[in-house]
């Protein structure tokens, strides 16, 4: 769909937009109410969660009629499981997939990969991720 002249779509300064993707939020607030207020614009938006914006969460703009005419994933880096936050929850979720237990794909894989190498998340991920918990090093989204 083209875009109609019309439309005002204005992202906060610190969000990272890149093609389809949404990074660097601020992981202290991922409430949805918090990461709508980073947005500016004359569209209907939705969010496929109802409580916090996490890694794999799709923010959908749609025209006066309802139609989409565009979709992004956020990334949050160190939330492999999806839910907004960056927790223990993560840390086992990075650790069953270092031990091929269980596999992450996609975006989750790279949310995993906290140094943003572009290689496959390792421990030092996961170390990563208990410093952020641990408040002794956050990681920079």
């Amino acid at each position: 769909m083209e875009k109609d002249p019309s439309w005002v779509i204005e992202f906060d300064q610190n969000l990272r937009i890149t093609g389809d993707e949404i990074s660097n939020l601020p992981w202290e607030d991922t409430s949805i109410t918090n990461i709508r207020s980073l947005i500016n614009t004359n569209l209907d938006i939705t969010f496929d969660s109802t409580t916090n914006v996490g890694t794999g969460t799709t923010l959908t703009f749609l025209d006066a009629s309802g139609n989409e005419v565009f979709k992004y994933q956020f990334v949050l880096y160190g939330d492999v499981n999806g839910d907004g936050l960056i927790n223990s929850l993560d840390v086992l979720v990075l650790q069953k997939y270092i031990l091929e237990i269980k596999p992450l794909t996609g975006i989750f894989l790279k949310a995993g990969n906290i140094s943003k190498s572009g290689a496959n998340p390792s421990s030092l991920d996961v170390l990563k991720i208990q410093k952020h918990i641990l408040e002794t090093k956050f990681i920079e989204q």
